[in-house]
This record gives C-alpha cells, sequence and structure tokens, in this order.
C-alpha cells in the first residue's frame, strides 16, 4: 500500500481517502452543508437510496460509515495505540452516523441545534484524522 508523509507518520492512501470521504459525506449528513448534483435531473446526496423500515438510508450515510470501517479495516486502529479514555472518544464518534439515523432523540438534538450538527461533524472529522495520522 502507498504511502504519503503527512507530519511526523506516514498515511497510507486507503486512511487519506476514507478521511476525506467521511468528513465530506459526515457533513452532508448531519446538514451543516448540502451537496447535490444538478446533472441527469438533480440529485442531493442527503437523498434516501432505500429504506429499512422507516428509516432512510443515504449516500451520506453509506459514505461516513463506509469511511470509517475503512479505517478500522486497514489496521490503523490498535487497542494498544489508544487510552481507556481515547477509545470511548473513538467508539461515540464511529458511532455518531448510525445513531444520527437509527435513534430518534439523536437526531433530534443534532437537528435542534446548528452548534449540536456542527459538533457532531466536528468530532467525527477530528477522530478521523487522529486515527489516520496516529498510527
Amino acid at each position: 500500500m502507498s504511502r504519503v508523509g503527512f507530519g511526523n507518520s506516514n498515511v497510507d492512501a486507503i486512511d487519506m481517502l476514507a478521511f476525506l470521504a467521511v468528513p465530506l459525506f459526515g457533513g452532508v449528513l448531519f446538514g451543516v452543508w448540502t451537496l447535490g448534483l444538478s446533472l441527469f435531473g438533480g440529485y442531493s446526496f442527503s437523498d434516501a437510496i432505500f429504506h429499512i423500515g422507516d428509516t432512510a438510508i443515504s449516500v451520506a450515510l453509506v459514505g461516513t460509515v463506509a469511511g470509517g470501517v475503512a479505517l478500522v479495516a486497514n489496521g490503523t486502529l490498535t487497542r494498544g495505540d489508544y487510552e481507556q479514555e481515547e477509545w470511548y472518544i473513538i467508539v461515540i464518534a464511529l458511532l455518531l452516523p448510525v445513531a444520527y439515523v437509527f435513534v430518534p432523540a439523536v437526531e433530534s438534538f443534532i437537528h435542534g441545534y446548528d452548534i449540536a450538527a456542527f459538533g457532531a461533524w466536528t468530532l467525527l472529522s477530528g477522530v478521523m484524522l487522529w486515527i489516520s495520522t496516529k498510527a
């Protein structure tokens, strides 16, 4: 796997792609910004691509979760690299997009306050950068 120099550490190309995808799609998911195409009749990345019961699954959710899974699957997330408190932050950040879609109270809180949406996006993006560069 090719590595890219970044500060004092090297970052895999997969980590870099995940780091780009997660903040981009996470911002769309949490409503920090909108992203869409005007070609072919228009499409927004927050639109549902399919439903699980009453829950809409969007490209933004899939991209955010796929980026997080790519970082974990790439082996950059190992038990010995982080303290217990850091693990809590990482787990919360990785589960936040799924909780946002499947837990109505989480969605209501994040939608109810602009600072909560921005905070959720900042937490998610910061943890992705942290995981990408720590290993």
